[in-house]
């Protein structure tokens, strides 16, 4: 539950940290952040471990997109946005 909260509400922030830093870092922020808090997940033993590691993960994928879960975050979708020709 606080992941599938976590992610949407940093979805307006994350749109407007692309628009300062750049799509590109963030995206390739949140690609590096998905394995390693998968790797994380695995050696978790106790549930405030894995629910601050899930967080760390939802932050990222709030950001700049993730692996799992929604593919694109906002990051990725103006990154598309601006790329793709309009009709």
């Amino acid at each position: 539950m606080v992941v599938g909260s976590l992610s949407p509400f940093l979805s307006m922030p994350g749109g407007m940290l692309s628009d300062r830093v750049g799509r590109k870092p963030l995206i390739l922020s949140s690609r590096v952040n998905s394995p390693v808090t998968m790797l994380r997940l695995t050696f978790s033993k106790k549930f405030g471990h894995v629910l601050t590691v899930r967080s760390i993960g939802a932050i990222g994928t709030g950001l700049g997109g993730g692996i799992w879960g929604i593919i694109g975050g906002p990051a990725w979708q103006t990154l598309v946005a601006d790329t793709v020709p309009s009709l």
